[in-house]
């Protein structure tokens, strides 16, 4: 099943969904309550289920929502056949913009995805593992002599590292993150070898 392309949401169901989200990302799925997500946008927990049908559907909405985007950009990126050099500078972009602009369902995304239902999470699995395996083909044509291991291992890192710095701090703009990730990258051409995160903390 592929990932949805979401209609746009009325107010109170955006309201709804950022704040779920920002309590998703700051308490869990599992310790936030129909009551918290009602509480955070002042009206009644069982108001929330005339917009959805539980917190299950919520969480769906939450991922759904900034996966969509973001895997809309890296297929156009895809379709483009730049050069490898500009390809992997749009795929930064694409992906510390959706981070910084969306941090708390970023952070949803990537810690709360195993409480989908099963359908959805394989639909956002094949989703990651897509995006995953775009920067590392781009980055071995830029790096041949990197490994698929390394190359993976050097993506996944990028992420680690891009949910704290959107997460905890919500002053690193989209240009400072991605001058971060650029500069991860490129110590991985000169050294050969994946850098620590404190080396490149924020």
């Amino acid at each position: 099943m592929p990932v949805k392309t979401r209609a746009p949401v009325g107010a109170r169901r955006k309201a709804i969904l950022t704040a779920a989200a920002e309590l998703f990302a700051d308490h869990g799925y599992h310790a936030t309550s129909i009551n918290d997500i009602g509480a955070a946008v002042e009206v009644t927990g069982p108001a929330i289920y005339r917009h959805f049908g539980g917190k299950v559907d919520i969480l769906v909405e939450v991922i759904e929502g900034w996966m969509a985007p973001l895997m809309e950009g890296v297929e156009e990126i895809a379709a483009a056949d730049l050069p490898s050099v500009e390809t992997l500078d749009r795929l930064i972009d694409n992906f510390v913009d959706a981070a910084v602009d969306s941090p708390a369902a970023y952070a949803v995304m990537a810690r709360e995805r195993q409480n989908l239902p099963k359908d959805e999470r394989r639909a956002i699995d094949r989703a990651h593992r897509r995006h995953v395996d775009e920067w590392v083909r781009v980055i071995r044509e830029i790096h041949p002599k990197l490994s698929d291991d390394e190359a993976r291992t050097l993506v996944h890192g990028v992420f680690g590292l891009a949910t704290p710095a959107a997460v905890r701090h919500p002053q690193v703009t989209s240009d400072e993150l991605s001058a971060l990730v650029r500069a991860m990258t490129t110590e991985v051409s000169r050294r050969g070898a994946v850098p620590r995160r404190s080396s490149l903390s924020v």
